[in-house]
């Protein structure tokens, strides 16, 4: 009996592994015969935790939901203990270990590591949730996002506050940002500025104050923004931190 594993198309391991994240059944070529070995990178440990094993339920419902379609496919989660550095270490060893596209890694610092990764093996990486726009603007040929840019992201958020005047009857004059210190509070706090001075928003930001992400305690980051008493304080935020400034 020959097991030998035959390879599935391109065609048909891009659009599986975009289903991942999406968590959508669009019109999908049948698998050929073998499997499709999809490896997740995702924070299932440390401070993202939550976020990751959320993202890893949805990941099992899609992998059931294109079995249903026909789809020989098995997907091996590596976690990333929410540190930016073992994206490469996790992208690697899927690698290795025959694993024919990677999905991932949720955080914008290891998904810039694990798409090096990618991108020396030649193994496509869907990017599932990470927003940081270095990503997919370094050239690599084999990162696709399937995740709006941090740019994208905040769009929204800046023409709401330059519209405050007329939507709700309030006029800020100032504001405060505060921001974490990692890739992805980097990447949107360069978006907001960026966006701030592009639409025109007439308000004056008065500081920006950043904090690691993995800090239990923001009192005195809060203290210092109420201290300069602005009109408008903008936190760009993980859901930890959301938390204890709210």
């Amino acid at each position: 009996m020959n097991d030998r594993r035959i390879p599935p198309s391109r065609r048909t391991l891009l659009k599986a592994g975009a289903l991942l994240p999406t968590i959508a059944m669009p019109s999908l070529v049948r698998a050929q015969s073998g499997t499709l070995k999809i490896g997740v990178i995702l924070p299932l440990t440390g401070v993202l935790a939550f976020p990751g094993q959320q993202t890893r339920q949805g990941t099992e419902l899609a992998v059931k939901m294109m079995k249903d379609q026909g789809i020989n496919v098995e997907a091996t989660f590596i976690d990333t203990e929410s540190k930016a550095e073992t994206g490469r270490v996790a992208a690697e060893r899927l690698i290795r270990d025959g694993h024919t596209v990677l999905v991932g890694a949720w955080d914008s610092g290891a998904t810039i590591s694990a798409a090096q990764a990618a991108e020396a093996a030649k193994v496509p990486l869907i990017v599932n949730i990470a927003s940081a726009p270095q990503i997919t603007e370094q050239g690599f040929t084999m990162v696709f996002r399937n995740f709006t840019s941090a740019a994208q992201l905040v769009t929204s958020a800046v023409q709401r506050i330059k519209e405050l005047p007329r939507n709700a009857g309030f006029a800020p004059k100032t504001a405060v940002l505060t921001h974490t210190s990692d890739t992805f509070g980097q990447a949107m706090l360069g978006g907001v500025k960026a966006l701030w001075d592009k639409l025109g928003v007439d308000i004056k930001i008065i500081d920006v104050i950043s904090y690691d992400v993995r800090a239990r305690d923001l009192s005195v980051e809060i203290a210092k923004a109420k201290a300069l008493n602005p009109d408008l304080m903008c936190p760009i935020t993980r859901v930890n931190d959301a938390i204890l400034i709210v």
